[in-house]
């Protein structure tokens, strides 16, 4: 209608050709957005799936009777020609996108075994449809599984590349120890699949191999972000970690280029970590769509929402729990212990996988820190790499024996206090050993004793803190300090702090507590104390009281999913 209008002398009336060229585009900039308020955005129900299907994308999320319940089991991007590719998530069992881990099934209390159950496992998921409007869908699953509360919030919304998921769960029973403590995601893994994901900087790096990611980085400016290119389709497939209730959680890639995982509070395969009653987890996820094999567009994204999400600064929140089980799944024989003092310390006993090509002494006790921690691959099994070795020790001049086989491990604990014992011996040298944490501290304290049952086995007892990457320096008598650097929250150690000994000595880095000649029945006893810091602590004054807890805060970037 607007080109059919005549006018005379029209080259001689510019300002006439500008005013009909401004209202053709008006006119067309009209009907595009016509065009973008119709296009496909519907849900419906079959073969099992609730389906949403959208100009850019299929999902489909398992209903009642299918092998995955409540999780996104299918996904199909339409492509550039106008047809949806293949399926691209993982549609074996009960695996899928937004897999709930981590409800153990094994036992009254605890998990023997692989706990990788959760939400989709469940025989009575409830699946709600909570919105179902022109602009906005939210699909709801719930369900009460191994005593554990799960639910995972699926929200789409019209004409966005993007939809999104809100993911918990809580724990309903004491004292259980957890494997699998995680949100797992897992695609269909082929030579035509390539991963892409931010460090710690935000930059983004190619993950070839088995890859720990480290999450809410203080010095990152972008959300953190997975991004899987399908060379074959040509289309790319990513996920932002937008919100977690708590920041001791790390990415792993698992099984590349199969599987994607957040673990919490180390969370991660064989290694087990301790609940308790209303412990939490939560996740929020954006989901994005690209049609082409690149990371442009998610970059782009997830820097934009984060520069202009809003901000708080919240403090880190932190829990102590105590557990122990005998046999855990598929590690050495014998008691694993764990006791954790998030986000500060945690301290694991007998926690290395058993089919290490090398795998250490039994009973070594390993001491991590907990929100610091360094990742890193061991011998063929993803592992967190702890910052020191702890262990008793027993040299009768030709030969050294390290603690020797638990016979018995307690736990006594209230509200104010948790603490973990081990009993153990080993060629008449009897160990006990007791970890102890308190709700107003941020430090371990440990204390115990070593004795002989045979007067001739005379030598030396020493108590050793070996480690990793570091050495121990001298502060004063009683004072001993290892200096570590993450990329992350800059400098960071752990110190001990000695009560009582009979020689002190730094051998080869390692600091050795030791208990001079020995005779039979004689208690050698000893304390002392491990605390880990966000700093590099240089004199005896820089160390805080016994009972106070340094205070760990970081930057809450708020995307409402909602």
């Amino acid at each position: 209608m607007v080109f059919s209008l005549k006018f005379n002398n029209i080259y001689k009336n510019k300002s006439i050709i500008a005013t009909i060229f401004l209202i053709s585009l008006f006119s067309i900039y009209i009907y595009y957005e016509n065009f973008q308020k119709t296009k496909n955005f519907n849900l419906y129900q079959l073969d099992g799936f609730l389906i949403i299907e959208t100009d850019m994308y299929k999902a489909y999320i398992g209903t009642q009777n299918s092998t995955a319940k409540g999780i996104l089991k299918q996904f199909y991007i339409k492509k550039s020609d106008g047809n949806f590719t293949n399926n691209l998530i993982f549609n074996e069992g009960t695996y899928g996108f937004g897999y709930l881990e981590g409800a153990p099934y094994v036992g009254i209390n605890e998990s023997i075994d692989n706990s990788f159950f959760g939400l989709q496992d469940s025989p009575n998921v409830s699946i709600q449809i909570i919105e179902n409007s022109s602009n906005t869908i939210k699909i709801e699953a719930r369900t009460l599984y191994n005593n554990y509360n799960f639910s995972e919030m699926w929200i789409f919304i019209r004409g966005k590349p993007f939809f999104g998921s809100i993911a918990k769960t809580t724990e309903n029973r004491e004292k259980r120890m957890v494997n699998q403590n995680q949100f797992c995601w897992m695609i269909e893994g082929s030579s035509n699949v390539k991963m892409y994901g931010t460090d710690e900087y935000g930059n983004v790096n190619m993950y070839d191999g088995r890859y720990f990611q480290p999450i809410f980085s203080p010095i990152s400016n972008t959300y953190s972000w997975i991004n899987w290119q399908f060379l074959k389709e040509n289309v790319s497939l990513g996920l932002i970690l937008i919100y977690t209730n708590d920041i001791s959680i790390t990415g792993e890639t698992g099984d590349y280029p199969y599987e994607y995982q957040i673990d919490w509070h180390l969370g991660s395969g064989t290694i087990h970590t301790p609940t308790f009653r209303g412990y939490k987890r939560e996740l929020h996820t954006i989901y994005y769509v690209t049609r082409g094999c690149n990371n442009n567009k998610i970059s782009e994204f997830a820097k934009e929402s984060y520069s202009k999400s809003e901000k708080k600064i919240v403090q880190t929140p932190n829990f102590q729990a105590v557990h122990y089980l005998y046999n855990p799944d598929r590690q050495h024989s014998g008691f694993g212990s764990v006791i954790v003092n998030s986000p500060y310390i945690q301290i694991k006993q007998n926690a290395q996988w058993s089919h290490l090509e090398n795998p250490p002494n039994n009973w070594i006790t390993e001491i991590y820190p907990l929100m610091f921690i360094k990742q890193k691959q061991i011998s063929g099994e993803y592992h967190f790499s702890p910052i020191l070795y702890f262990s008793l020790n027993y040299y009768n001049g030709s030969q050294l024996f390290e603690y020797g086989n638990i016979t018995n491990v307690g736990i006594r604990e209230d509200n104010y206090k948790k603490e973990i014992w081990h009993y153990a011996v080993n060629n008449n040298i009897v160990y006990n050993t007791t970890f102890t944490l308190y709700n107003d501290s941020d430090k371990v304290f440990v204390s115990g004793y070593a004795k002989l049952t045979n007067s001739s086995n005379v030598g030396q007892i020493y108590v050793e803190f070996k480690p990793v990457d570091s050495e121990f320096r001298k502060i004063d008598q009683y004072t001993y300090t290892i200096d570590l650097f993450d990329n992350m929250y800059g400098n960071y150690g752990t110190t001990v702090i000695v009560k009582n000994y009979h020689k002190i000595d730094v051998v080869n880095g390692s600091l050795r507590i030791y208990f001079f000649d020995s005779v039979k029945d004689q208690y050698n006893e000893f304390e002392f104390i491990l605390w880990n810091h966000l700093k590099h602590v240089r004199n005896k004054a820089e160390i805080t009281s016994l009972h106070h807890k340094d205070k760990i805060y970081f930057n809450q970037h708020i995307f409402n999913l909602k």
